[in-house]
């Protein structure tokens, strides 16, 4: 024992030193040789230094510097030896927590949040961080200051592995909806990122929290973020997250009518990006299951570059986009354009891949799209594009071959293969976590060939047709594979049993050198016609076709998110609002009301106007879609008047912060107001959401009317009627949005700069109009007496030099902006990421430096920038 107290009494001896440099070199000497001290970590624990370096964070006299050292030591010592008990007790949780909660050091609250990390890194420790109220803090925190979220991330993903913390952080701290609020104001894409990788921690374990986050809004900004093509890995992310969100099947058309699976879509055509394009074709074959999606992406422009990925040499790409093909040709609308544009012979290519996968993955798609196509889907395109036949007699055609309505070389029969692939087949990634989903119906049945009736279908008169000159290879039996070549996958049959004889030799016209064709008869001759009118139409559509419908698609999107968004406002004047209001008229005093009348005002603020002024354009948008055509309706044109009235919203985004806080504080502190939340939840049309969830929808609405509209512009030709039209709304939207934004950003400044006010001591008072804040941060000074820690807080107009002392900021100098001078010192040995303030009163050069050379750069861009705009003032 003594030879154990002789080895550390030196360095507990300079940890307990009155002198700043002998603590800062005990300090160091146990954060730089820690790994080499590790079989000794139980042994130094045990000599006390936990308590002593738990000393120096409670020591409000202490230096930030060597609080700093002390915690950095602490999180060092925690992942060494998790398992100490010393690591999870009280005093080190609760000192560690009030500091975070209380100091506004930032180095120091960043090496807290390492501490955190390293000892969240288990499960046992994670239910204690939990029931410290660790997540709570992490979330008040990210709320306070979003630009720490880089270093809060980590710890806060690990403790969201614990069903616990996601509980927490998900219903009781709404911090999904702070994520929300702060993933829309467009943060720097580190932040973004953090929030990401957030989202998929909590997203990718149950559906609970897959419906929570798309409640609170996250498609909106993660549907904008796919628009980023600059950033793959901000794009891999983005991605990753909604393949996250599709796993649970009510997210699936959500995703559609947030406008996600078009900017995928877009996403498919990017070159040599086959990381992002895996991804991207992942996610679209994940909700191609479901039907509407299915409709959805007839003629939209997906085939083409699909079939590229099949011929890719990407195994991962060729994998995913068989898979999506084979979902696909569930519809039988996309299954001809797949047909038309080649995509059994892409995938026939690959049958002789050397990966398994890619063949087993190719066999299931060629499965599918060898099912016949239905007469009455080939019929029902002709009648949408305006091109009906003449009509003259009805006959009931049975399907001839493949029936695939394809001519020449594409008629030739599809393969051929065992039982099990007889229908099409749904197929969904293994992205999905076990149990995670219910299973779904594997196929959709498709009779025998044998028993398929066709409908009665109008053809032309044989004297009217005009027969093209191919028409003998037209009609040529389809052959299948050369003699010689081995295929895994025999053809189909081409015979179909119950097939009418017909018999006849009426004339054909427009023949060249023939004036009969004896063997097929009227019959057989006008269904081959009709199968290339049909074909020909096909072709015009898959060119013509994809800009028109993708407008229409856009101009639907926006009629049914505003219809969406309209009813949603709704609920919250009918079943809030509205009883809220109620209650205070009638109150004979202010406690009687289900919420005090400034309260009220707050949460609910312009919510009423807001709502009439989008139902006012709701209704001229239905009107206008009930006779809509993509060529002529000027859908833009209506929207003009909503973008002069989109200014009213600008009192309730500002206030959007204010409104959070007040919620917060009413749900706890007012029964009856929580009473009225809990019970309309359970309403069938709440759909589930809650009251947050509905009032974060006006703050989402703008950046989404921004999408919709250069959306539509993308694929509105500049001889449309609307363009012009679509040019001012969006001009005007990204005019108002701007406004808003810097409205916002003023209005949380200025507020900032009263919560600066209550942290300063000395009786300094700062608040003042027009007065807001900049940045702040913690630098080292460097005079003739040495080095030491301050704090600088910039506002619009003043510098203020403060030391921290007991958790407040003591005011050491007020600098007038109009007087300072900048000047950047350019690194020495001795002396790096430096710069220079001078100004008159004050006769001594003050030397700064910082911790990197980027915080420096931000600094002397921020003090140059507010000095000109100041002077210029």
């Amino acid at each position: 024992m003594a030879q154990f107290k002789n080895q550390y009494d030196p360095l507990m001896w300079d940890l307990k030193s009155q002198d700043d440099l002998d603590r800062q070199n005990a300090l160091r000497h146990i954060v730089t040789s820690l790994s080499t001290l590790q079989q000794e970590i139980p042994n130094l624990i045990r000599s006390g230094v936990v308590d002593i370096l738990l000393s120096m964070l409670t020591n409000d006299n202490e230096s930030p510097y060597l609080q700093t050292l002390a915690v950095w030591s602490l999180s060092n010592i925690a992942l060494h030896d998790l398992s100490h008990p010393a690591m999870l007790s009280d005093i080190v949780l609760n000192t560690l927590i009030t500091f975070l909660a209380h100091s506004y050091n930032v180095e120091v609250n960043i090496k807290c949040l390492a501490f955190l990390t390293n000892l969240s890194t288990t499960e046992k420790n994670r239910e204690v961080l939990n029931r410290k109220g660790v997540v709570k803090l992490l979330t008040a925190m990210i709320k306070h200051d979003p630009s720490m979220i880089p270093h809060i991330s980590r710890a806060l993903r690990n403790l969201l592995l614990d069903l616990g913390g996601q509980k927490t952080f998900a219903v009781d701290c709404s911090g999904i909806v702070v994520l929300i609020n702060i993933l829309n104001q467009s943060p720097p894409d580190q932040i973004v990122a953090e929030i990401l990788s957030i989202l998929i921690t909590l997203c990718v374990t149950t559906d609970l929290m897959r419906k929570i986050v798309t409640a609170a809004g996250a498609l909106t900004p993660l549907v904008y973020l796919l628009k980023n093509h600059d950033n793959d890995d901000l794009l891999d992310l983005t991605l990753k997250t909604l393949i996250t969100l599709s796993l649970t099947t009510e997210n699936e058309v959500k995703l559609l009518h947030a406008g996600a699976v078009f900017m995928v879509i877009d996403i498919l055509n990017l070159p040599k990006r086959n990381k992002i394009l895996e991804q991207a074709t992942l996610l679209l074959s994940n909700i191609s299951c479901n039907e509407e999606i299915q409709k959805s992406l007839r003629y939209c422009g997906l085939v083409r570059p699909l079939i590229h990925l099949i011929k890719s040499t990407d195994p991962g790409l060729q994998i995913q986009s068989a898979r999506l093909i084979t979902n696909l040709s569930l519809d039988d609308w996309n299954r001809l354009e797949l047909l038309d544009a080649g995509a059994r012979e892409a995938l026939e290519l690959q049958l002789s891949n050397r990966n398994r996968d890619v063949v087993d993955a190719c066999q299931l798609a060629l499965g599918n799209l060898s099912i016949p196509v239905s007469d009455e889907a080939q019929y029902e395109m002709i009648h949408q594009y305006g091109l009906e036949p003449e009509e003259e007699d009805d006959l009931s055609i049975k399907p001839r071959g493949s029936s695939l309505g394809i001519p020449g070389a594409l008629l030739a029969p599809g393969p051929t293969l065992n039982s099990s692939l007889s229908s099409p087949m749904l197929m969904r990634n293994s992205f999905e976590s076990p149990g995670s989903l219910s299973p779904r119906s594997p196929s959709v049945h498709t009779p025998p060939l044998n028993e398929l009736n066709s409908p009665t279908v109008r053809v032309r008169s044989p004297a009217s047709l005009n027969v093209p000159p191919n028409l003998e290879n037209l009609l040529a039996a389809p052959k299948g594979p050369e003699d010689g070549k081995k295929s895994k996958l025999r053809p189909a049959s081409t015979r179909i049993s119950g097939t009418p004889k017909v018999k006849t030799t009426t004339p054909i016209m427009g023949l060249k050198g023939k004036t009969n064709v004896p063997d097929l008869g009227a019959r057989g001759v006008r269904r081959a016609l009709r199968e290339e009118e049909k074909y020909t139409l096909r072709r015009k559509a898959s060119v013509l076709h994809p800009q028109l419908l993708r407008r229409e698609k856009i101009s639907n999107e926006l009629l049914q998110t505003e219809k969406s968004y309209v009813e949603s406002l709704k609920l919250v004047v009918d079943l809030f609002l509205k009883p809220i209001m109620d209650s205070i008229i009638k109150a004979n005093s202010p406690s009687d009301g289900i919420l005090p009348e400034a309260d009220a005002k707050s949460i609910f603020s312009v919510v009423e106007v807001i709502y009439k002024i989008n139902a006012e354009f709701l209704a001229s948008l239905q009107k206008s879609m009930l006779d809509f055509a993509p060529a002529i309706t000027k859908v833009a044109e209506l929207a003009i008047p909503l973008t002069q009235k989109l200014k009213h919203y600008s009192r309730y985004i500002i206030n959007y912060d204010n409104l959070m806080n007040t919620y917060s504080t009413c749900i706890r502190t007012q029964p009856k107001f929580a009473e009225l939340v809990t019970s309309n939840r359970e309403k069938p049309e709440m759909k589930g959401l809650d009251l947050l969830s509905l009032l974060i929808m006006p703050v989402q609405r703008i950046p989404r009317y921004i999408m919709l509209f250069e959306d539509m512009l993308k694929n509105t030709n500049n001889d449309h009627p609307d363009y012009p039209s679509v040019q001012e709304v969006l001009r005007a939207t990204k005019e108002t949005a701007n406004f808003l934004n810097e409205a916002k950003r003023k209005a949380e400044n200025t507020t900032r700069v009263v919560k600066i006010q209550e942290t300063l001591s000395g009786g300094v008072e700062i608040v003042k109009e027009g007065r807001s804040f900049v940045r702040e941060g913690t630098v080292v000074l460097h005079t003739k007496k040495g080095s030491e820690y301050a704090h600088f807080f910039l506002l619009t107009d003043i510098l203020l030099h403060t030391v921290q002392k007991k958790q407040k900021f003591k005011v050491h100098s007020t600098v007038p902006l109009s007087e300072l001078t900048v000047v950047d010192v350019a690194d020495t040995p001795d002396l790096k990421n430096a710069m220079k303030f001078s100004w008159p009163s004050h006769k001594e050069v003050i030397t700064l430096s910082v911790s990197t050379q980027t915080e420096k750069n931000m600094w002397i861009k921020d003090l140059k920038d507010v000095v000109e705009k100041f002077k210029k003032e």
